[in-house]
């Protein structure tokens, strides 16, 4: 389409990794760390068990060159959450570092989830449980024919 001809697969297509940048919160992962809510999220509920570091976050917000975008006005930017780091599946690396430091600080010694046959949700609970320990249980549901 109009944004084939990108900074983001150019540099795929030329074999690159980018580098994530070398700051004091990509250093060790599986630690538990503390977690306080940005101000805008002061009338949500705060995670009382803190976070267990999964992934290098945050993860790089890149500028998307498209030209026909920019001949519109419309700067475009990508979140690169595949670089977070490990195998977690981008984003829902945010969510279980909060899921898997209730489970631990709980006391638990497994999580269950439960989603479809190829759900990528459910392989990455699978794998961020065994990072820390747990066992995860998987419901996977398949459709009859």
């Amino acid at each position: 389409g109009l944004c084939r001809e990108n900074s983001l697969n150019q540099h795929r297509l030329a074999g690159r990794r980018l580098a994530l940048p070398r700051t004091p919160m990509v250093s060790v992962l599986l630690q538990r760390l503390s977690y306080t809510p940005p101000p805008w999220a002061s009338a949500l509920a705060a995670p009382t068990h803190g976070r267990i570091k999964l992934g290098h976050l945050p993860t790089p917000l890149m500028r998307w060159a498209c030209g026909a975008l920019s001949e519109l006005g419309v700067r475009w930017s990508i979140k690169r959450d595949d670089l977070s780091g490990n195998e977690l599946s981008g984003n829902k690396v945010r969510k279980l570092e909060f899921l898997m430091a209730e489970a631990v600080a709980g006391g638990h010694d497994c999580v269950v989830t439960i989603g479809g046959v190829q759900s990528n949700h459910c392989r990455a609970t699978a794998a961020a449980a065994r990072l820390v320990g747990l066992d995860a249980h998987l419901i996977l549901l398949v459709r009859d024919k």
